[in-house]
């Protein structure tokens, strides 16, 4: 019969020792991956970095598209092999005189060619007016950077007329596609520059 007064040990259980050397392991929480807080921590500063980057590069490609190019205006008036929309100076400082041109393209199926007309220096408020054989080919309009495109038929005599002077002359840069030189010109206000159009033999 066992003594109501002897004393019982109590047994706790024995709690699991980790080697010295050992991390706790991470509690699995299903599928949501654990991560170090500190793999974070330079996030904003990369991302910085990154938005840095962008925008310089942006900024090269603005300035290489809106810069002037430093190629200089023949003594006729022409550069070969050049894009439509050039800017050339910052200014209408270039010396230029009213002139006419005859322009020969190489021979098109249908006739009908492209002109670009464009300010190839300062947007000034340059007023011109195209036509075509005397026939206007629409209400003058302002030149700009971006050239304005016009269909015409050759051969031809397209002119351009001078309507308003903004600063410092009506100056302008025209192309014909087909060709490979750009036209710079000047047109005097109530004149007319004449571009004498043919098709190479």
């Amino acid at each position: 019969m066992n003594d109501p007064l002897e004393k019982k040990e109590t047994i706790y259980p024995k709690k699991n020792k980790l080697p010295i050397n050992e991390e706790p392991k991470q509690k699995n929480l299903g599928n949501f991956p654990v991560t170090n807080k500190n793999e974070h921590s330079s996030d904003p500063l990369r991302r910085g970095v990154a938005l840095l980057g962008i925008a310089l590069a942006f900024i090269g490609v603005a300035y290489f598209l809106i810069s002037p190019e430093s190629r200089k205006i023949s003594s006729n008036q022409t550069l070969e092999n050049t894009r439509p929309g050039l800017i050339l100076a910052a200014n209408d400082s270039v010396n230029l005189i009213a002139k006419d041109f005859k322009v020969e393209l190489p021979k098109s199926s249908d006739r009908k060619y492209e002109m670009l007309i464009w300010d190839y220096a300062n947007e000034d408020g340059d007023v011109v007016e195209v036509l075509v054989n005397g026939k206007s080919l629409g209400p003058p309009f302002m030149i700009k950077h971006k050239p304005n495109v016009f269909y015409i038929e050759v051969p031809s005599t397209i002119q351009v007329k001078g309507v308003k002077d903004g600063v410092g002359g009506i100056s302008y840069a025209a192309y014909f596609s087909g060709g490979n030189l750009t036209y710079f010109n000047l047109a005097p206000v109530g004149g007319l520059n004449n571009f004498i159009m043919g098709i190479k033999p």
